[in-house]
């Protein structure tokens, strides 16, 4: 009887504390800092959902854009920044990707990171040039079968999401293609619809409209899961079982903030993600929502660090 006096002291005592940071935080802006240009992905969802969280915490919710070095410095800016829960980062499937490419890290991506939630997945399409005589992904693979290192296809730069996903098509579907890579999406996209490049895997927000011009042809999705936003386009993981590559974002706090804090974060950008202006805003960039627990978010981001520094290994990829 006196131990349980004791715990459940303890135990008022932890609520109270509890309390008392929740009713005290926020008390002045927040910041979010996103690696990549204003309109972006990544960018649209930080303002979508920043303007949801203000409203709901009653403070500004900043988004702070820090582009370069593959969001390496956007990354390091809140690795060091102080664990108050006022700068936190939305990060892509680039935080998975990037450790594998760059060793010398100036942060580690588990040790200097407390995830906060899962925000939203989103897919690739695969697009052909109106040049290759191929209607979807399987008489793709016959072609490059055929045709062993000639069908060619872009990307954004060495070891970007569509490099990458396109590597590891190539070597699920046991074919070789020629990597052209760019420097950035847009001039990649722009020699594949001039037809200098046969295919290349483009985010569904910047793919669909050339897709509905009839000036690219969507052979699949980059997901195990058929796309909401492309419902008739079939997804790769119904051809080649186990491929997913999903463009996932979410956000992630310092190292070091208070359990309390990370949990409030969680309840308010859930609470957003669940508002059906949200939903439908994220859904037209061609993301869906995602939300759940830190735990829960957090395991996925190690499964991907996993998956994807072993992939960079496995093939050597090594940027120049």
């Amino acid at each position: 009887m006196h131990k349980n006096r004791h715990l459940i002291a303890a135990i008022s005592l932890c609520a109270c504390a509890a309390g008392a940071l929740a009713q005290g935080y926020p008390n002045r802006p927040l910041r979010v800092l996103v690696g990549f240009p204003a309109g972006g992905p990544i960018d649209v969802q930080a303002r979508i959902l920043g303007q949801k969280i203000s409203q709901s915490l009653g403070q500004a919710v900043i988004v702070d854009n820090r582009p370069g070095a593959d969001g390496i410095v956007a990354t390091q800016a809140v690795a060091k920044a102080d664990p108050d829960g006022y700068t936190l980062l939305l990060a892509s499937i680039g935080f998975a990707t990037v450790p594998g490419l760059h060793p010398k890290l100036p942060y580690d991506p588990v040790k200097d990171f407390a995830p906060v939630i899962y925000a939203a997945s989103g897919a690739m399409v695969l697009v052909a040039s109106s040049s290759v005589p191929a209607t979807d992904l399987k008489s793709l693979l016959a072609l490059a079968r055929e045709r062993p290192g000639q069908i060619t296809y872009g990307s954004a730069g060495i070891g970007s999401s569509n490099h990458l996903g396109l590597e590891l098509l190539a070597r699920r579907a046991g074919v070789k293609m020629h990597h052209v890579p760019y420097k950035g999406a847009a001039p990649a996209t722009t020699d594949l619809l001039a037809g200098h490049l046969n295919i290349m895997l483009n985010p569904i927000n910047n793919a669909l409209p050339q897709v509905r011009a009839g000036k690219l042809r969507a052979l699949a999705v980059s997901t195990a899961k058929r796309a909401a936003a492309m419902p008739t386009t079939p997804a790769i993981g119904e051809t080649i079982a186990g491929y997913d590559v999903s463009l996932w974002s979410g956000f992630f706090a310092p190292a070091g903030t208070r359990p309390e804090v990370i949990e409030l974060l969680n309840r308010e950008i859930a609470a957003a993600l669940a508002v059906p202006e949200v939903q439908k805003a994220l859904n037209e960039q061609g993301f869906e929502t995602a939300g759940g627990s830190p735990a829960g978010f957090g395991a996925l981001v190690g499964a991907e660090l996993k998956r994807w520094s072993a992939f960079v290994a496995q093939e050597g990829i090594k940027l120049e």
